[in-house]
């Protein structure tokens, strides 16, 4: 299993990223699990709009590393 996954907030910021190898499960399930572990926590968080998505490096880069770095536009805009 390669690429990764990734958590995304209501506003699309993303918030965290795991290596996919690294979950038991390799499914948006798994990888809500991974982040957070309280099962109603999670499913607060799935009806309020965060996601986790499946992707790989090139995507990661696009879309995760500026959020993670700090550097987004969703970020700006709270500025």
């Amino acid at each position: 299993m390669s690429g990764f996954w990734i958590r995304i907030n209501p506003q699309g910021c993303v918030e965290g990223s795991v290596y996919a190898s690294f979950l038991n499960e390799d499914s948006a399930q798994g990888a809500h699990a991974e982040f957070v572990p309280e099962r109603a926590t999670r499913l607060y968080e799935a009806a309020h709009g965060w996601r986790h998505e499946r992707v790989d490096r090139a995507e990661w880069e696009r879309r995760a590393e500026p959020c993670l770095r700090g550097d987004c536009q969703h970020r700006r805009a709270v500025r």
